[in-house]
C-alpha cells in the first residue's frame, strides 16, 4: 500500500485485521457497523416504561398518605401511652374528651381497684364526652338511672399541643355528693373558652359514685390486697392523677405543675388526696373549695351500717353481688340512704384503703 494512500482509522467506528498472503502481509479496513436486537430496544422501552409507572404510584402512595394523615380544618390528634386519640379546635383551644384512664369496672373488677385500661390500635374519637358513672339524678328513690359503669374517662381542654410549652395544670375534681354528676357537667366543667383564656391547661375525669365507688362491706374485702373495702372512688381519682402524670406533656402540659381543685365533694376528695400517701407526688397544689368531713365514718362503722345494703340485696357473698344489675344496685343504695341517711364512704383514718395514723 503506498503511503499516499494512508489514511487514519477513525477509532471506535472501524477495526483492523492483518492477512498474511505469501509471505506479504496486507492490512485490510473493514467498517464496523453496530447491530441492535429489536427486542433489546423493545425491552429497554419496557424496562423504563415499568419505572416511570413504579415511580409514580409511589408518588401516588406517597401523596395519598398524605391526605389521609392531613386532619380536617379544625381536628387535632394526641399520641398517649396507651394509643392516639383525635379532639378538636374551637374557641382558641383544643378538647379531647373521653379518653380511658382505666379499665372498665365491670364484671370482676366491680369493687376492685382500677387497672389499667385496654389499648387500641389506630386513632380513637375523643371529640364527644363519654357515659357518665352509673348514678340517680335526682338523688332520690324516684330518681332516673342514668349512666354506666363503665364510665373512667378523662377529659383535656389545652390552647396548646406542644409539648415544650410546659403550661400549668388544672385538674378538675366535680363535686355531687359522691352520688352524681361528672366530669363533664355542663356548666359545671372546664371549657375550651377557659383555658384559651387563662392560658392553663385544664383535666377533668369521672370516678365512680354512690355505691359503686364507696361502698365498704367486709365481704368485699376478698381478693384486696390491702385488706380493706370502699374508697374506690378515691382510688379512680389517683389511677387519674397518674395518668395526667404519664401523658399530659403532651397536652401542653407540665407534670410537674399539678394542681387539684374541686368544690363540695370535689373538695372534700381534694382534702382527701392531701392526707393520702397513695397520691404522693401526683400533684404539687390544691384548692379545696367547700369540701366536709361530716359523711365520714371509720372502715368498721362503714362495713357494719352496711349490712342493712347486704341484706336488701339478698346476696351473701361477693359473687353475687357482682351478678346484680347496676339498676338493682342504685335501687337498694338509694333504700338504704333513706334508711340510715348514711353515705358508703369512709374517711380519715383510712384515705384510701390505708391508715393514715
Amino acid at each position: 500500500m503506498d503511503e499516499d494512500d494512508a489514511f487514519e482509522v477513525p477509532q471506535r467506528n472501524e477495526y483492523r485485521y492483518l492477512v498474511q498472503e505469501d509471505e506479504e502481509e496486507e492490512v485490510q479496513y473493514v467498517r464496523h457497523r453496530h447491530y441492535i436486537s429489536p427486542f433489546l430496544v423493545l425491552s429497554k422501552r419496557c424496562i423504563f416504561l415499568i419505572c416511570l409507572g413504579v415511580a409514580a404510584l409511589l408518588a401516588l402512595a406517597a401523596y395519598l398518605g398524605y391526605v389521609a394523615q392531613t386532619l380536617p380544618p379544625g381536628l387535632a390528634q394526641v399520641l398517649t401511652d396507651c394509643g392516639e386519640f383525635r379532639g378538636k379546635h374551637e374557641n382558641g383551644a383544643y378538647s379531647f374528651k373521653g379518653i380511658p384512664f382505666a379499665a372498665p369496672p365491670v364484671g370482676e373488677r366491680r369493687w376492685a381497684p382500677p387497672s389499667d385500661p385496654p389499648c387500641k390500635p389506630g386513632v380513637t374519637d375523643a371529640t364527644r364526652f363519654r357515659s357518665v358513672c352509673s348514678q340517680v339524678q335526682p338523688m332520690s328513690s324516684a330518681g332516673k338511672v342514668v349512666g354506666q359503669e363503665d364510665c373512667l374517662f378523662v377529659n383535656v381542654w389545652t390552647p396548646t399541643l406542644r409539648p415544650d410549652a410546659a403550661l400549668p395544670v388544672m385538674v378538675w375534681i366535680h363535686g355531687g355528693s359522691l352520688q352524681m354528676f361528672s366530669g363533664g357537667e355542663p356548666g359545671y366543667s372546664p371549657t375550651e373558652k377557659l383555658a384559651a383564656d387563662t392560658q392553663l391547661v385544664y383535666v377533668s375525669f369521672n370516678y365512680r359514685l354512690n355505691a359503686f365507688g364507696f361502698l365498704a362491706l367486709e365481704v368485699l374485702r376478698e381478693g384486696s390486697p390491702r385488706n380493706t373495702s370502699g374508697n374506690y372512688g378515691f382510688l379512680d381519682q389517683i389511677a387519674a392523677l397518674k395518668w395526667v402524670q404519664r401523658n399530659i406533656r403532651g397536652f401542653g402540659g407540665d407534670p410537674g405543675r399539678v394542681t387539684i381543685f374541686g368544690q363540695s365533694s370535689g373538695g372534700t376528695s381534694v382534702w382527701t388526696l392531701m392526707m393520702s400517701p397513695l397520691a404522693k407526688g401526683l400533684f404539687h397544689a390544691a384548692v379545696d373549695m367547700s369540701g366536709s368531713y361530716v359523711l365520714n365514718a371509720t372502715l368498721e362503722k362503714a362495713e357494719s351500717d352496711n349490712l342493712v345494703f347486704l341484706k336488701k340485696t339478698g346476696c351473701t357473698d361477693l359473687a353475687c353481688l357482682r351478678r346484680l344489675t347496676m339498676r338493682q344496685v342504685l335501687q337498694v343504695r338509694y333504700h338504704h340512704l333513706q334508711v340510715s341517711g348514711r353515705s358508703h364512704h369512709h374517711g380519715a383514718d383510712q384515705v384510701p384503703g390505708l391508715t393514715l395514723k
